[in-house]
């Protein structure tokens, strides 16, 4: 799918009509509220390319990943050992 920018959007208008009706709710918040939420906005805009390398840092942060890390990896061994115990104890 093509990365359509907003200026060529054909939805243009309702997300301008959006943007009115956010900026409408922001007037009636507290001046810091705005601010912060303002510059939260700009810096994700900003970060836009390293937010998925935040995800997939977050993600190698996360215990299931570790853990199903942990599983693939004692697999094998112990499945050779099995293997090794059970052909020892037919013999």
């Amino acid at each position: 799918m093509a990365i359509i920018p907003l200026k060529d959007s054909p939805r243009k208008d309702q997300l301008q009509a959006l943007h009115a009706e956010l900026w409408d709710k922001l007037q009636e918040q507290d001046e810091e509220l705005a601010v912060r939420m303002l510059e939260d906005g700009l810096k994700s805009l900003e970060r836009e390319p390293a937010a998925k390398l935040e995800v997939v840092k977050n993600f190698l942060r996360t215990k299931g990943f570790w853990i199903s890390v942990t599983l693939g990896v004692l697999t094998v061994p112990l499945l050779f050992v099995l293997f090794v115990w059970a052909a020892l104890w037919v013999e």
